[in-house]
């Protein structure tokens, strides 16, 4: 059954990587036009969405709180598995879920990274003047990795059913936010929001096929 399952997550985690690769390419080959000095790909899409949504302030202000309260359960899991540390002091006491999600933040930093330094477009607008780079989403890469993570790594830390509902429904609630507040911001291209969403699912899926 575990064998199974792990074979299932391989092949769900291998399909979301391969479709996030292609989307990725077709963001950067596919009705590309220009945006002042840029090339856009997708672009009746992603101009059609920023003439309906177009700068939202307020929903830029909630994506980042959203994501703020992500980073603030994931430092009360890293301080509560530091105190746990000192506690036992064996690393090799650690259950091994745990070291696939620490692999799994190395892995969500060096993506973050990576598009940083190769950046596919950028804002449909400029930031104090400046151009930064959009693809994909930071904000909703970083909840769907993180929202989803967390939520396993407390289900698999307590026998607490009613604990694990409770903070499954907060992730879930927190992640719906999150995206659906970044997607009215107008900070990103339509594009850059499901780019970001299917990276973070990609990552997800890795970890679940690692702890099957």
């Amino acid at each position: 059954m575990q064998q199974k399952r792990r074979w299932i997550w391989c092949s769900v985690a291998t399909a979301l990587t391969v479709f996030f690769l292609v989307f990725t390419l077709t963001v950067k080959f596919v009705d590309v036009q220009k945006d002042g000095t840029q090339s856009i790909g997708w672009a009746t899409v992603n101009f059609w969405w920023r003439d309906i949504v177009g700068v939202q302030s307020v929903w830029h202000v909630i994506s980042h709180i959203v994501l703020g309260a992500s980073f603030v359960a994931l430092g009360v899991i890293l301080f509560w598995q530091i105190i746990h540390f000192c506690r036992v002091r064996k690393l090799r006491l650690l259950p091994r879920h745990w070291w696939y999600f620490y692999l799994t933040l190395v892995a969500l930093a060096g993506c973050y990274a990576l598009f940083e330094f190769l950046p596919l477009n950028y804002r449909p607008f400029l930031v104090n003047g400046i151009a930064e780079v959009s693809y994909p989403s930071s904000h909703v890469l970083m909840l769907t990795t993180l929202c989803p993570l967390l939520v396993l790594v407390f289900a698999r830390s307590t026998t607490n059913k009613i604990w694990v509902r409770l903070v499954t429904v907060a992730g879930v609630v927190c992640w719906v936010l999150g995206v659906v507040a970044r997607l009215l911001s107008g900070y990103h291209w339509f594009t850059d929001i499901v780019g970001g969403g299917l990276l973070g699912a990609t990552l997800v899926a890795w970890y679940c096929t690692l702890t099957a």
